[in-house]
């Protein structure tokens, strides 16, 4: 921080990955001929069930095929939430492909059942909707591949903090990705930082090396593995030595986590 006042920053991030965007299959609605004013009533079209993952919304879109008569102002699509929001998807569409996004679930579970129906207000139906997909962007950070270790603080005048950041392959499919982290802050110059966030996942095997002194070390896990006992990381450490330092002192720790910094003792 170089300025003279106190520095209040919070982060937020986003971040491109298959965990974080669902999509599901609804079944096609009913012949446009074969119910008059409401699918749902006249044709049991459509109760869907969703039993995971259990995350919470963010973004909630709609994409669809749309066949309809020569009255398309009478139709309307609409589709209620496990929590019981009822949105309108759209209304008067006239024959076409469609993808509409609501933020009316914004926040909401996931898990539950879906309710979608199409109406007619003049009683003939007329309208079908088919090849539906509903999409759904988790709004969790732990769903995300991109994660910080402090989403929120101070730093003062003529200080520096240090931040980390973790990229995550686990379930993720190998390929490119990318992800922004934005800090918001009361700079009176520069409120808003953007910092992009490239990721490539491959099959690779890396070795990593570490420089390790004789006596106390200062460690870190360097890379996200299956094993995190210390001995099996460090097999040169001293037993019983890994220890972190936190508001009540030295606390002895027997497994590594990333970004968390150890105390390890090693021989000479």
């Amino acid at each position: 921080n170089t300025g003279s006042e106190v520095l209040v920053y919070t982060l937020t991030h986003s971040a491109s990955g298959t965990r974080d965007d669902y999509e599901f299959n609804v079944p096609d609605s009913p012949n446009q001929y074969d119910w008059d004013y409401n699918t749902l009533t006249d044709q049991d079209w459509i109760e869907y069930d969703i039993s995971e993952p259990n995350i919470a919304m963010n973004n909630w879109t709609i994409s669809f095929n749309w066949e309809t008569d020569w009255w398309p102002t009478e139709s309307s699509f609409w589709v209620t939430s496990p929590n019981g929001t009822t949105a309108e998807i759209a209304s008067g569409l006239e024959s076409g492909t469609y993808s509409v996004s609501l933020d009316s679930f914004s926040g909401e579970l996931l898990p539950g059942t879906w309710t979608l129906w199409i109406e007619d207000t003049y009683g003939d139906g007329g309208h079908q909707a088919t090849n539906i997909i509903m999409s759904v962007e988790s709004a969790a950070p732990e769903n995300n591949w991109l994660s910080v270790d402090s989403y929120s603080g101070t730093v003062s005048p003529s200080e520096t903090q240090n931040i980390n950041v973790l990229c995550d392959a686990t379930d993720l499919l190998e390929g490119n990705y990318f992800g922004e982290i934005t800090i918001h802050s009361n700079d009176p110059f520069e409120s808003e930082v953007i910092v992009e966030i490239y990721f490539t996942v491959g099959d690779s095997e890396y070795d990593v090396s570490i420089s390790i002194i004789s006596d106390w070390n200062m460690i870190g896990l360097p890379v996200g593995l299956d094993d995190t006992q210390y001995q099996i990381i460090f097999p040169n450490s001293i037993e019983n030595t890994l220890y972190t330092f936190g508001t009540t002192g030295y606390s002895s720790e027997t497994e590594l986590q990333l970004g968390t910094g150890y105390w390890l003792r090693f021989d000479g």
